[in-house]
Parts: C-alpha cells; sequence; structure tokens
C-alpha cells in the first residue's frame, strides 16, 4: 500500500510559516536608531563586543597546556590496559596518529573552509547537500504510484545499521567518493586529486604534500601490522580511530541536519542565513563542554564567525541570540535520541522551491516556507525533471548599453534532437562551470539589419522616376521581383493550431501571381490596412496586398484615398525631428535663448555659494574669503556660437514660454521656493502607468499595452548629450503613435548645461505633442551612473534641484516628472528627503519611486514601506506650504491586480508604475482596470503577439529590413512574455513576479510551445508571423541562460 497516504490531519498549509532572516539594512527616517529587522553581517558583528574577537595568547597556551597534560595522563593510565603496552615498540605506534591528524590538517581543511563560505546553499555547499526527491527517485506529491515505503521503508533494525555505517564510514566515503558532498561536482571528485575540482591550483601543493603524507600513513601501519601484528594496530590505533571518527561525524551531522533547518536555492541564500541554518546541541553534557573546547554547545557562532576564539563563544552566543532572536536554533534532545530523530526525519527535500526543509520517510516536514516561497505549480503540469536551473538575471542583463557582435547557431532552431521543446522551464543538471557560463548577460549584443539581395531605388520602388539614373540600387523592377524572397501572409488565429506544427502551411495558402511567383495575392500588407497605401511601394514584404496589373500588363502600386483620408490623424506617429534641426544641433549652431539665460542664473549662483564659503589660509591658518571658482559641471551657455539672439527676444521668449522675466527669475533666492504659474497641473491619480523600459519599451509595445488599457506611455529612455549632437537614433526615441493618449519623453544627463538645453529643443521642436518629459534618476546601469547620470544624481541633490528648475523654465507649460530609487547604497535611502524638496522646492509635477536603491537593482523585493514614508513626507510638506498634491506613482514587483490595489491602498501612492510586470504579462493593464486576474488562453496570447508583430511592422517598415527588425523585437519581447506561468496552473493565487517556476507544461501545446525559454523557439513563433528567419539573421537573448537548449 502506498504510503503516500498521509496519517490523518496532516496538512502542510497548517504547519509553522518561516520566513527567511531578512539580510540588508532598510535605512528609516533617522539612521541613527538602529532597524531591529536588519540582518546584514556587519549589523550582526556589531552586536557582538568587539572584545570577543580578540584571541588572548596566554589564554590560549594555558588551554594547550591543559590538552598536553590530560593528554599525558590518558597515556600514562593507558599502560594499565594491557601488560604488554609499556614495551617500548608500542610508543612507535603514536606516528601513524600524527600522520592522520595531518592528513586531515591538509585536504579536508580546504573544503571544510569553503563549506563555512557555503553552508546551506543547495549549489555551493561542499557537504551535508540534501539528497532531493527526485535523487531517491520518488514520484511527485500526489502522484497515485507514489510509495514511499518501496524506497524509504526501512525496518528500526536496517536503520541502527545504516546508522552505524554512517557513523564508521561516511568521513572517508566523503573524502574518497564525495558522498553527501555537492551534487553538481563531476563524477569521482574526491579530495586526493590535485586537479580536482575542490581546489585551485594555488593549492594542489598542499594536496600533494597531504597526499605524501597519507602514502607515509598507510606504509607505517602496514609496517607496524607486519611487526607487532594486525590485532596490536587494531587495538591501540583501530579502534581509537573509529570511536574519533565516530564523535566527529556524530556532531558536525548533527549540527547541520535538523527537521527545522532550512536549505536554501539561488537568490535566496546568502551566507548570513547560511550561518543561521545550523543548530547547537549539548552533546556529552559538560563533559563535551570540558573536553571538546565547547565545539557542539555553541557552533552557531563558529558558522558566522570562524576565527572567533572558542573561548568567547558562550558569551557571543548570547549576543547573538538576542540580535537574531528566532533565527538562533539549539536543541536540548540528547545527542543519541537526536541522531536517530534527525536521520528518519531528513530524508529528502523537494526538487523545486527556494526555501527547503527536510521530509521525513512518509513525505512530511515539521515547516514550510511562507507563501510567497512556495512551489506554486499544480501537480499535473509539472515535468520530471532533477533541479531548477538559471532563472534570467535581471541585474546582469542591465550591465552593458555597449552592442556587439553575435551569431546564431544556423539550423539550431530547426532541431529538435538538439533541445527538450516541452517548456522552456524544463531544466537539467549541469557542472558548475556550464552554470557559471549561463549566468548574466550576453553583454554588447549587435543587431545588424538584414536587406534584399537585389536593392531596389526607393523612387523606383515607389512607382516614380529616379532623376539620378543609374546608382548603386537596381532600377529593373522585373529582376527584383523575380530575386526577391516570396511574399508573407501573416494568418489568423483561426488558423493555428493547438499543436505542432502550429501555423498554416504557407505554401497550400499562397496564391502566387502568375508572372510573379514572389508575390501572394492572398496577403494583406499590415500598413495598407492601416492607412490605404504603403510607403514600400515593391520593396514591401506583402506585396501582394496592395499590387494590382494595370492597362500596359506592368504591375502598378494601389492606393486607397478614402482610407487615407480617413486615418491621416488616427495612424500617422508624431514627433519626427527633420533633417535641419538635426544638422543645426549637430554643428552647434541651434540657438537655446531660454537655457542660456537659465544657465548664467545658475553659475551666479554658484559664484555666490562659492564666494561666500571661508578657507583658511594653510600657512597662517586665518579665514580668508577666496574669488570665485568655477564650477566645471556649469557652462554659462548651452550652445558653443558665438553670436546670441538679441536680448529683447531673449527676454520675450522667457517671458512666454515660463510667465516670468529673466530678471524676475534672477531674483529668486535659495530661500524662496520657484512657483510656475503656467506649469500645467497632472490630474493622474487613477491612471495607469506604463514605464519607460530600454529597448523592450518601443513605440508598438506602447501601442500593445495602450490596447490593453495603459493611459500613460513614456518614450525610451534618450541621454541629453546625444539629444544635442543630433543623435538620429536617439530622436527616434521621442516619437508617439496617435493612440498614446499621455506621452511624455525621458531623458538622462548629468549636469544642467546639457539637460536644460535638451529640454528646450524639446519644448520648442516637439510643441503640443508631448504630454510631460520625465527626468531619470533612477537608471543602475554602470555606464550610466559612472558618468553621473540616472541613479548618480540621488547623491547630489543640489545639482539635482538646479537642474529640475532649470528644465521647468526651458520647458514652459509642458510639466517635469522625476523617476527616483530609494537611494544609491543599501542601508542609506534619501528618497525621503529628495522627494518633498522636488515637490515643493524644484517644481516637479509627479514623481515615481521605485522601491530598491541602485545597488540592489532587481535583487530583493521592493520595500513598499518605505514608499509610503517618503508618500507621507511630501504630502506633509504639501500641507505646510499650502500646495495641492502633486501624483505620486510607487514601482517595484508588481505582478497582479491585487498586488497594484494592495499597493495603493497600503502606501497612499496615486498609482503604481508598470515595468517588468507589464512586460510579462501586457494584459496587466486589463487586469487592473477590471479588477481581476485573467487567465488568458494560449490562443489570446498568440493574438497579442501578432498585434504586435502587426504593430512592428507598422513602425519599422514592411520591407526586408522593417520586417527582421520586427523580428528582432518581438524576439525580445517573448524573452519576457515567456516567464508567465498561467494562473491556470497555479495552486495558489495572485502569482508573484520573483517566483520561480519548476519545470512544468502548459495545458495544450501551444502553452507550452509560448512557456520556452529557448531563444530559438522565439524565432520559430516569430516565423508565423514574419514568414521565415533569413540565415544571414542573427538574434543572442539579453540572457545567457536563454541561449542555452532546454534552460529557462
Amino acid at each position: 500500500m502506498g504510503s503516500s497516504k498521509h496519517v490523518e490531519n496532516y496538512n502542510e498549509d497548517d504547519l509553522p510559516a518561516y520566513t527567511p532572516m531578512p539580510w540588508y539594512a532598510r535605512s528609516d527616517s533617522n539612521p541613527s536608531v538602529p532597524n531591529a529587522t536588519s540582518r546584514s553581517l556587519k549589523e550582526i558583528r556589531d552586536a557582538i563586543p568587539s572584545r570577543l574577537f580578540v584571541r588572548d595568547t596566554v589564554r590560549g597556551l594555558m588551554y594547550l597546556a591543559r590538552d598536553l597534560l590530560m593528554a599525558a595522563a590518558a597515556w600514562s593510565l593507558a599502560t594499565y590496559i594491557d601488560p604488554f603496552f609499556n614495551q617500548a615498540y608500542i610508543t612507535e605506534l603514536l606516528t601513524p596518529v600524527g600522520a592522520e591528524v595531518a592528513r586531515w590538517a591538509a585536504c579536508w581543511k580546504i573544503s571544510h573552509h569553503r563549506h563555512h563560505s557555503n553552508h546551506a546553499s543547495m549549489e555551493r555547499d561542499e557537504v551535508y547537500v540534501p539528497k532531493t526527491r527526485s535523487d531517491l527517485g520518488l514520484k511527485k506529491e500526489g502522484h497515485p504510484d507514489l510509495d514511499y515505503d518501496e524506497i524509504l521503508g526501512d525496518t528500526p533494525i536496517y536503520t541502527l545499521y545504516m546508522l552505524v555505517r554512517q557513523q564508521v564510514l561516511a568521513f572517508p566515503a566523503y573524502l574518497l567518493f564525495n558522498v553527501s558532498g555537492q551534487k553538481t561536482y563531476p563524477k569521482w571528485t574526491n579530495h586526493f586529486d590535485p586537479n580536482s575540482i575542490l581546489f585551485t591550483k594555488a593549492q594542489r601543493n598542499v594536496v600533494i604534500l597531504s597526499n605524501i603524507g597519507i602514502a607515509f600513513m598507510v606504509w607505517a601501519v602496514s609496517y607496524g601490522s607486519s611487526v607487532w601484528g594486525a590485532s596490536e594496530v587494531l587495538k591501540y590505533y583501530g579502534i581509537p580511530w573509529l570511536e574519533v571518527s565516530h564523535w566527529f561525524i556524530m556532531i558536525t551531522y548533527l549540527h547541520h541536519t535538523d527537521p527545522v533547518l532550512p536549505h536554501y536555492r539561488g537568490k535566496e541564500w546568502n551566507f548570513q542565513r547560511g550561518a543561521a541554518a545550523t543548530v547547537d546541541r549539548p552533546v556529552l553534557g559538560w563533559q563535551g563542554r570540558f573536553f571538546l573546547h565547547d565545539v557542539a554547545h555553541f557552533h552557531v557562532i563558529h558558522h558566522f564567525f570562524p576565527k572567533m576564539p572558542f573561548y568567547h563563544g558562550p558569551e557571543a552566543t548570547e549576543h547573538l541570540k538576542a540580535f537574531i532572536g528566532d533565527y538562533y536554533v539549539s536543541s536540548d534532545v540528547p545527542a543519541f535520541v537526536a541522531l536517530w530523530n534527525s536521520y528518519n526525519g531528513c530524508q529528502f527535500v523537494e526538487d523545486e522551491g527556494d526555501v527547503l526543509f527536510y521530509r521525513d520517510r512518509r513525505g512530511k516536514a515539521v515547516r514550510r516556507p511562507a507563501d510567497k516561497l512556495r512551489v506554486n505549480t499544480k501537480y499535473e503540469y509539472l515535468l520530471p525533471v532533477n533541479n531548477i536551473g538559471g532563472v534570467p538575471d535581471d541585474d546582469a542583463a542591465e550591465g552593458t548599453t555597449k552592442p556587439a557582435r553575435s551569431d546564431r547557431n544556423g539550423d539550431a532552431r530547426d532541431d529538435s534532437s538538439s533541445r527538450d521543446s516541452r517548456s522552456g522551464p524544463t531544466r537539467g543538471k549541469l557542472t558548475k562551470e556550464q552554470r557559471k557560463a549561463q549566468r548574466g548577460a550576453n553583454k554588447g549584443r549587435r543587431f545588424g539589419k538584414v536587406r534584399d539581395e537585389l536593392d531596389l531605388c526607393w523612387r523606383v520602388a515607389n512607382g516614380a522616376n529616379c532623376e539620378y539614373g543609374a546608382d548603386q540600387f537596381s532600377h529593373d523592377i522585373r529582376a527584383y521581383l523575380a530575386a526577391k524572397q516570396q511574399d508573407i501572409r501573416i494568418p489568423e488565429i483561426s488558423e493555428i493550431s493547438n499543436a505542432p506544427t502550429f501555423a498554416p502551411d504557407s505554401i497550400k495558402l499562397a496564391k502566387p501571381h502568375p508572372e510573379h511567383p514572389s508575390i501572394n495575392l492572398n496577403t494583406v500588407c499590415p500598413i495598407f490596412a492601416e492607412t490605404g497605401e504603403c510607403r514600400y511601394g515593391f520593396k514591401c514584404r506583402f506585396l501582394g496586398g496592395h499590387v494590382q496589373v494595370g492597362p500596359s500588363g506592368n504591375l502598378t502600386l494601389v492606393n486607397d484615398e478614402e482610407k487615407k483620408a480617413r486615418t491621416a490623424v488616427s495612424s500617422q506617429e508624431l514627433n519626427f525631428i527633420g533633417g535641419d534641426i538635426q544638422k543645426q544641433l549637430r554643428s552647434k549652431k541651434y540657438s537655446f535663448p531660454i537655457s542660456d539665460a537659465c544657465l548664467r542664473e545658475i553659475q551666479q549662483q554658484n559664484d555666490v555659494e562659492t564666494s561666500s564659503k571661508p578657507k583658511t589660509d594653510g600657512g597662517s591658518g586665518a579665514v580668508v574669503l577666496t574669488e570665485p571658482e568655477q564650477d566645471m559641471d556649469i557652462d554659462t551657455t548651452a550652445s558653443e556660437k558665438p553670436t546670441r539672439a538679441p536680448a529683447s527676444t531673449t527676454e520675450e521668449s522667457i517671458e512666454k514660454r515660463t510667465g516670468e522675466s529673466s530678471l524676475a527669475s534672477t531674483s529668486d533666492t535659495p530661500d524662496v521656493p520657484v512657483r510656475f504659474a503656467e506649469k500645467k497641473r497632472l490630474h493622474w491619480s487613477g491612471k495607469t502607468y506604463l514605464a519607460p523600459l530600454t529597448t523592450v519599451g518601443n513605440l508598438p509595445f506602447r501601442q500593445l499595452c495602450v490596447k490593453y488599457g495603459a493611459d500613460i506611455t513614456c518614450g525610451e529612455m534618450g541621454l541629453a548629450n546625444s539629444f544635442l549632437a543630433g543623435s538620429k537614433e536617439e530622436w527616434s526615441l521621442v516619437r508617439r503613435h496617435p493612440s498614446e493618449k499621455i506621452f511624455g519623453v525621458q531623458v538622462a544627463g548629468n549636469k544642467p548645461s546639457t539637460l536644460v538645453p535638451t529640454a528646450e529643443v524639446i519644448a520648442k521642436e516637439l510643441a503640443g505633442n508631448v504630454d510631460f518629459v520625465d527626468l531619470n534618476c533612477g537608471c543602475p546601469i554602470d555606464l550610466v551612473f559612472k558618468s553621473g547620470s540616472g541613479s548618480a544624481l540621488l547623491d547630489a541633490p543640489g545639482k539635482l534641484g538646479k537642474i529640475l528648475i532649470g528644465m521647468n523654465k526651458a520647458l514652459g507649460d509642458i510639466p517635469v516628472t522625476v523617476k527616483l530609487r530609494t537611494g544609491v547604497k543599501d542601508g542609506k535611502n534619501t528618497a525621503h528627503k529628495t522627494m518633498p524638496r522636488a515637490a515643493v522646492e524644484w517644481g516637479a509635477s509627479c514623481i515615481t519611486l521605485h522601491g530598491r536603491t541602485r545597488q540592489q537593482r532587481y535583487t530583493r523585493l521592493a520595500d513598499w514601506d518605505y514608499v509610503k514614508e517618503c508618500v507621507e513626507a511630501v504630502r506633509s510638506q504639501e500641507a505646510e506650504e499650502d500646495l495641492p498634491p502633486i501624483p505620486i506613482f510607487g514601482g517595484g514587483d508588481c505582478y497582479s491586480s491585487q498586488d497594484y490595489w494592495s499597493n495603493i491602498e497600503k502606501t497612499g501612492v496615486d498609482g503604481v508604475m508598470l515595468g517588468r510586470g507589464a512586460l510579462i504579462k501586457p494584459w496587466l493593464f486589463t487586469e487592473v482596470k477590471e479588477r481581476r486576474e485573467w487567465d488568458i488562453s494560449a490562443r489570446e496570447r498568440l493574438d497579442l503577439i501578432k498585434t504586435y508583430a502587426e504593430y512592428g511592422i507598422n513602425h519599422f517598415g514592411s520591407d526586408t529590413a522593417g520586417v527582421n527588425t520586427t523580428r528582432r523585437y518581438l524576439c525580445e519581447a517573448l524573452s519576457f512574455q515567456y516567464r508567465y506561468i498561467p494562473i491556470g496552473l497555479l495552486e495558489r493565487l495572485p502569482a508573484r513576479i520573483n517566483d520561480r517556476a519548476p519545470a512544468f507544461r502548459g495545458r495544450d501545446e501551444l502553452e507550452t510551445l509560448l512557456a520556452s525559454g529557448n531563444s530559438s523557439d522565439w524565432i520559430k513563433i516569430s516565423e508565423m508571423f514574419l514568414g521565415p528567419a533569413p540565415e544571414s539573421w542573427t538574434f543572442t537573448p539579453k540572457h545567457k541562460s536563454n541561449a542555452v537548449e532546454s534552460q529557462g
């Protein structure tokens, strides 16, 4: 009978829930007051008196002397055990004992040090690594064939035998065969191979010396046995060795093995949590303390601070207990009872989950992870794999902004034998080197344009004559069509199957032109369908949708004049910057009258501040006032052109656009808040806001989110320097689709002399088509941060204030908003000080706060309690100044309607900016507005992908280059969307963005395909709507883990 039928009344949900020890210092509004929930290693060390870390040489020598005296006394007493013991030759048997100690002190001490550094990590610990359910061949919980008795149902006598075997052989087995060691190490890993993965190159000589000692040991024992007999060696060496091995194994096993101790995977592990995952036990009572130097009684403090003298362990443990509270574990169960209980109660841990507890022979645990850490996928959708692999690292993937060349492996996407196509989250066992190679980002990705083999002249392609005659492009339409790839046809969702091969046979559905087979008369061009004409003419990959045979037999392009007139406003993108403006910017000939006046004012203020600072004369020590110093971060003019606009023109421009004269502006002092009388107020409460997202937050994606309910959108972050340099690529980031109801431009920079002119040119050239300009003070990318931009401005509030005031003046009535993080470094939050000043003094019309520091990036959960603190600080300052409230948005980890509305209710924010949640679930906006969790079907998700492809073609173009640019960004979108776990597969709602899915299959083959983390599957999905990818086209995923077969 299967023992999966548990004892009645056992319910996993009723077990005590365990939340791992907090391990970061969250600063509050008063940094001098320690935060009781912080558990950084420094804070733990500071909680213990520093004197307890100091070694006392005299005291140490006294303990050594005591031990030597006891050893001598034991030796003297031992001579009475056997009348032959006093024979001289017996004393020689002590030599092997020394060799044994030397053996332990060499190769084992290296791995023991690594054990201390990585204890309780399933991926990195060196010893006592728990077996998993799949290691034992156990079926998933709930499986009808699960039978615990068949695999774990040992009799008590057999269990006793196994315990004795463990106590006798466990240590040699670990040294020789890595038994109970790290599962990811190669087969035959052992402590005696100098080239073992256990050791570095620098440690190999130590291992060789250890092996020499072992060889001597073998010879000494063999020699002693041949001279004095094996029984004598066994009596005086073998039995003591077994006893020492027994107590050593028993103590270490009981320190690290107990049903209440957690083990961790992935980012849930850290040193503090691992050190606390040990237990103090009173082995042998006072004798254990006296003879074993407290090694068993105070082992937890030893894991936290291995170099602390053992004689300070008792006192230090009391301080540790007081600080970490319930996370300190001790047990007063007698040692041999605890050994029996732990051996029976610690059989295995689960294959899935990041916080794990041992289960007994019946699969029962005594603790469970808190709900947010539990595996949340129904049994019937789990796949049988050994472990969970790497998860895309949102931090590592933000480490660079540089492009670099990369390639895709030819036909790998078509080789079904090269991957496991069941699901994206399927994972297998990998070596440590393989896992390291698959972590982080593919840095410096480069995506080149793919063009037609025979490139047709643009004028000819649109039915016009080329006035240049013969040029580098072809002018022969017939030759071009003969060489052109076949037209693409986007299938209807109803034509796509839920099973492989999914997409319909495009050849069967094609209606080729009788004279030009590359033209499919059965296709529809998304651009023509939207606007009534296709600007790509004969180069369009959907040419059959807007071509006809003219009276003379020639092909002619079709235009729908009625639709063109009807969609002239609703479909035409906005915010195009002309080439003449870009040229003026590049040549430094663009005029910035407002910025010049504003920057002069800032420079004057800097001069006053600098000159008013007293300085000490190094020679006399007298305090002197120096001449004003030039602030290198402030340029007095925005343009380098020597000529200026007339003064009257400058005055008029300033007054017209800011509601103030320049004289009024310069009369402001730091004590008087700047008021912008004509600034538009933002009424955004209750509106949904899509975060500005680098690379993936392009116009087609924003358009898609608007379709699903996004009210506020913002372009991708643009760099002020690049805007002022007239960069075509940077100015393309400000494009706006007419469907974007409230649209903003986000800029990043490091000083007023670039950001203020950027604001001015945006206001002048995009007037009427930009609703706000957002200053990025949250970007954590190293390249941006090191330049002084992005989140670096959080540590420069004076500069930030000048930037915001200057941008406000340059933008006229266009509001300035600002996006912040809680601070730069962990434990040093600054937003509660910055936000009230931004709202009241510096004129920010809206503030968005991401609930993490720059140092945290996307690790750990967003701190919504601190967001609430900051909101309250702003509201209090506004009330004190009698100012109307500005909208405040929070951000971080929002992944469901429940998350969204509970965060609003909890913190008082006006809304939640949606970033990663929207990338994974673009329909999240619908869930928020309808206050529901949407169990979206695979076909509905595929319809979303089809819509994205159509939007991409409309934006990037329907020619070969445009289609494959769309393909690239579609694959980028799929690199996030595959992470979605259908809520119909979940045990509990809502899902959380940081949940790590076990391997699973979908409810049908299509849903399984959409869950694939294999980038070659994303390409196959793109081919459903964009036709076959050219062999010259490459796609390198942002995350390394997605470039590896069967990794999610």
